[in-house]
């Protein structure tokens, strides 16, 4: 585990640390991917769930504070939220709306291709 990610365990709570740990462990990733830029589909699933778990299981735990502990944009993290829920079934835990994301250019208005 590098230095950068040592100092961010360190200053997570010990709930939110088991959480990394087990979801690490859940997708086969290594903990630090967990706060890696890396996009690789099992570090992001594994990323969502322990957002989604920290979120879920942890009263004072804000969005905010999430994006804090996991060294994230607060934007990032009601959508990895989202999209967790979405992908897995789960129950919604923010109000962001995945629908509203243009995901094709040629839905924006004004846009020709």
């Amino acid at each position: 585990m590098n230095a950068r990610v040592q100092e961010i365990m360190r200053e997570l709570p010990p709930s939110v640390r088991s959480i990394v740990v087990d979801a690490a462990h859940q997708y086969g990733v290594k903990i630090y991917s967990i706060f890696s830029p890396s996009r690789r589909n099992p570090v992001v699933m594994a990323r969502w769930s322990a957002m989604y778990r920290v979120k879920s299981e942890i009263e004072v735990a804000s969005t905010i504070k999430i994006s804090e502990w996991f060294d994230r944009d607060h934007t990032s993290v009601l959508s990895g939220l989202a999209r967790y829920s979405a992908i897995t079934g789960k129950p919604r835990l923010t109000n962001y709306d995945l629908t509203r994301r243009v995901n094709n250019p040629s839905q924006i208005k004004g846009v020709k291709l």
